[in-house]
């Protein structure tokens, strides 16, 4: 998982692992600094529409969402809005789910050229 100035990006993998769902649901931990996302239905309340059918989806899945951004930059003090931060995974197989330590994160370069 990617965190970029106006979106939050999942690799390829992460949509391939959990098959392709149309809606995710998107929880934290403030105190473990842990995000997770997992399958679910597309009535299920405070879902976020993730990805597309397998044949039509071009890899990568980019949620663009404030909300989202705000609630990370909160959990993480230490990030600047401004910046790149790439989180890997945990897979959770049988819960349809991956697990992000956000503390964990890799800064990443720029991608303009100053």
């Amino acid at each position: 998982m990617t965190i970029n100035k106006n979106f939050v990006t999942f690799s390829k993998g992460i949509v391939q692992e959990l098959d392709y769902p149309a809606q995710v649901l998107i929880a934290f931990n403030k105190e473990t600094r842990v995000m997770g996302i997992q399958v679910c239905r597309a009535k299920t309340r405070g879902s976020f529409k993730f990805s597309k059918p397998e044949g039509e989806q071009k890899g990568i899945v980019q949620v663009m969402n404030k909300n989202l951004k705000e609630t990370l930059l909160h959990i993480m003090p230490e990030w600047k809005s401004d910046k790149r931060y790439k989180i890997e995974g945990i897979h959770i197989p049988e819960d349809k789910a991956f697990v992000f330590e956000l503390s964990k994160f890799e800064e990443l370069p720029d991608f303009r050229k100053k």
